[in-house]
This record gives C-alpha cells, structure tokens and sequence, in this order.
C-alpha cells in the first residue's frame, strides 16, 4: 500500500491505458507518436513507484512495443496470444479425446445455430413475405406496359422525334451524326458568311441552297448522304441504310408503363381520372410520371425490322426511356 501511495496508482493507470491501446484492432497513425511518450512515462513511473528488486529488465519492451505497431501493424495481425485465446474456446468443446476436430467442428456449429435462433430467428415474423420464396417483382427489373394496347399512325414530328433518337443512340450510326454536326456548322459559317457579304439596311433573303439545317438529324439528308458514299464505291452495311430509310409511322400505343420500378403514364389518361390511388385529385398530388405519348416500337409495330436499339436515353429530343424491345416515352 505504501508503494501505491507513492504514485504506484497513477503507475498502474498508465499501464492500463497503454495496454488497451495497443491491444486495439484499430490505430490512428496520428496516435502512435502520443502512445509511444506514454510508454515512455509509464516506464519510468514504474521504476519511480516500485523497487528494484521487483521488477525485470524486460519493462522497458514496453517501448519496444509501440515502435513495433508503427512499423509492423496492429499486435492482432501479428501476436499468436488472440489465437490460442480462441483455441481455448475450441478445446472446450472436445469430449472425445480420440477425434478433437470433429468434436471442435460439432461444438462451434452448435453454438453458431444457437446464435442465430437466438438473434435472428426471433426477430422473423412468420406471417410476413420472405425474400427466397417471392416471385420477382417484373416491375422492379425491367419494362412493363400496362393498358390496353391501341395501333396509332404517327405523325411527321412524332416519327422525327424517334429517327432522331434511334440514330443518336446506335453506334453505327455514328460517323453519320459526326458528319450531321459538321455539315450543319459549316452551314452557319457559310450563312454568316453570306450575310455580311450581302449586309446593309436591307438584307436580300438568305438562298435556298444556304438554309438552316433542321434541328433533328434529317433522314432524308442521311439517305442522301450514303447514297454518295456508295457511288463512290464506300461500303453501307443493311443496318444503316435501315435506319437511314427511317422508320414507318406505326406504333402502340398504352395508357401506362412500369420501367425500373417507375411508373409512368400518358398526360391524357392521367387527365380522364378524378382521383389517385389514395382519393387525392391529380391537381394536389402528383404520384407518378406522366408524358404526352406512349409508344412501343417492336416487331409488330413496324418500325425498325432488325434489333432496336438497346441504350438507356436521356429526356433529349423527347425519348424518356427505352427498353430491350424498343418501349419509348416520348414527349410531343
């Protein structure tokens, strides 16, 4: 009690407070310079608190040890003492002496099966749905038109709007929208051109051979276009001059449709209701997505005969969204 009295209390809190440091999974490397002046002070405490004769040479490995977690790690990944610690509790289990690992193994998935009645099992309410055994949500993961399906003829800037997008987003179609931009640039510069060539109070109309080029990708322009090419011996694939031919004005028409989890659903068919789901008027609350036009371009719906395109696309040029078999939103 004498030696406690004599600073040999605020010895052994030192000590504690550096073995729980370094007996720490995780270390800040802004904490080891800190630690390593704890060692320091602990050590010397010790010897000022306790005798000689107690005491061992190898106190002063207690500086030795936080030096060694700033160049080698934590003592987890390197001390063999948590792993005899666990091998106690796996000696525990054996009762057989002639076959231990098979008593180990027997004893440890025990416990675990008694862990997880324990913690999960009593947490599950049997009378709610479980994961393994429902069906796929077809909603969730891919496109579902909903409503009964009407064939609609297109008109000229609806079919625009879908030229436009299918070229934009197919990679064979690539070097023909490069050529659009830089066509269409040059277009400006020679108008411009012409304007100052021709300026004054009264500026003749701009000739016809001069005019602004549309602001959807033209695909008569595009047709032209290849037809050149192949007449001075360029190869076209079938594919591009399918899409440079555009597509016919067919398509599908249906009152909603469920991509990736959102619903979406026409502004007309949205309009006709009174009421949402849960009795509020459209005017107050506003659920879901709504767009001008739904069309399905497939197949059946005569539009492009090869595979449509496949690519998410943007709110750009209208097109909302699309799917694996050429489900387009379009706003016209």
């Amino acid at each position: 009690m004498d030696h406690l009295a004599c600073g040999g209390e605020d010895a052994i809190f030192k000590l504690g407070e550096l073995v729980r440091f370094v007996s720490s999974r995780e270390i800040e490397i802004d904490a080891i310079p800190a630690a390593q002046t704890l060692a320091t002070e602990t050590v010397c405490a010790i010897e000022d608190a306790f005798p000689r004769s107690v005491l061992l040479n190898q106190i002063h490995l207690l500086v030795h040890v936080v030096e060694e977690i700033a160049i080698c790690g934590v003592v987890h990944a390197r001390w063999i003492f948590f792993l005899e610690r666990f091998l106690k509790t796996l000696k525990d289990f054996v009762q057989l002496r002639s076959q231990p690992k098979a008593c180990m193994a027997e004893g440890w998935i025990v416990r675990e099966a008694f862990v997880y009645i324990s913690e999960y099992l009593a947490q599950v309410d049997p009378l709610m749905p479980h994961m393994w055994l429902d069906e796929e949500d077809s909603r969730t993961t891919s496109y579902l038109t909903s409503g009964k399906e009407k064939l609609l003829n297109m008109d000229m800037n609806l079919s625009r709007v879908v030229d436009n997008l299918c070229i934009l987003n197919e990679k064979i179609m690539t070097k023909s929208v490069d050529l659009w931009t830089v066509a269409k640039s040059r277009r400006l510069q020679e108008r411009e051109t012409w304007k100052q060539a021709h300026g004054g109070r009264r500026v003749p109309p701009v000739p016809r051979h001069l005019a602004c080029f549309p602001h959807l990708i033209s695909t008569e322009w595009i047709h032209e276009r290849m037809t050149e090419e192949k007449a001075y011996g360029e190869d076209i694939t079938n594919q591009e001059w399918e899409y440079a031919r555009g597509c016919v004005p067919k398509c599908l028409s249906f009152h909603s449709m469920w991509s990736k989890g959102r619903h979406f659903r026409t502004r007309h068919f949205d309009e006709s209701r009174t009421t949402m789901d849960c009795a509020i008027k459209p005017d107050d609350m506003r659920m879901t997505s709504t767009w001008w036009t739904l069309v399905c371009i497939t197949q059946g719906g005569h539009l492009y005969p090869s595979n449509p395109p496949t690519k998410t696309l943007g709110s750009e040029g209208g097109i909302v969204a699309e799917s694996n078999l050429g489900l387009l939103l379009c706003e016209v």
